[in-house]
């Protein structure tokens, strides 16, 4: 059987949309700590593998939402990374910030996915600083999308028919359009739970391969496991602020 590989990333969304997954950009602040590069590697590449062979999605009939209930939340944030898209550098990096704040923090569970991450030591951490911790990673996660999607060449996003996890979870998936015709389609597929009496995702994965989830849990749990919670904290502050004046030097040369 012929070994599958990722494919190439062609248009500016996918390749924005890669970025923000992995959390990396070329030039950009380095999210893992010394020392545990081993660990966070070995995570990520078993998380992979679980990820291309245990958890393919399938197309389904959903009968656990209805259609607007469930894709509102990427609706609406599809919405709000076209509009950051086509005002592009006309918009401040806060500006871009401030609009696509709401639509992240709605479309994503970004409190379960930092729980995940700390697995057992979760429990151990205090409630002030579990909620640090939760709302500082909302800032750098929406920080990180501020800054790759701010460019604009005729990109759309449509849904694709309902589908759904081996596990049973609903996927909403939505194809991302390039304007250039020579550039390739490409598939984001949100894996949703409900959260209260809202759906939303606990994961973005890009083509099948590159999971946010299982990212952005092996970069926290290498440096909450190896340093604790104060490291931790003082890392997602830092690569957001890096984020932030990155953009508005970037701003001030033009």
């Amino acid at each position: 059987m012929a070994q599958q590989m990722p494919p190439t990333l062609n248009g500016r969304a996918a390749r924005a949309a890669a970025r923000w997954i992995k959390g990396l950009s070329e030039g950009g602040p380095a999210f893992g700590a010394r020392g545990v590069s081993a660990r966070l590697a070995w995570y990520v590449r078993v998380s992979f593998v679980g990820l291309m062979f245990c958890g393919q999605i399938a197309v389904a009939s959903l009968s656990f939402a209805g259609p607007s209930e469930l894709t509102d939340p990427i609706d609406q944030l599809n919405a709000g990374l076209l509009k950051v898209m086509k005002a592009g550098k006309t918009l401040t990096f806060q500006q871009r910030y401030d609009l696509l704040a709401p639509a992240i923090i709605r479309a994503f569970n970004l409190k379960f996915i930092m729980e995940s991450a700390a697995g057992d030591r979760w429990g151990s951490l205090s409630p002030a600083q579990q909620q640090a911790l939760v709302e500082t990673f909302q800032r750098y996660a929406v920080a990180m999308c501020a800054s790759h999607f701010g460019d604009y060449a005729g990109e759309r996003f449509e849904l694709l028919p309902a589908a759904k996890t081996e596990k049973g979870d609903p996927v909403v998936k939505v194809k991302i359009l390039p304007g250039n015709p020579s550039d390739d389609v490409h598939v984001l597929s949100y894996t949703m739970q409900k959260n209260g009496a809202e759906w939303q995702a606990i994961d973005v994965v890009i083509d099948g391969f590159v999971s946010f989830a299982a990212v952005k849990e092996a970069e926290l749990r290498a440096i909450l496991w190896s340093k604790g919670a104060p490291a931790l904290l003082i890392r997602l502050q830092q690569l957001a602020e890096a984020l932030s004046d990155k953009a508005a030097s970037e701003r001030s040369t033009k």
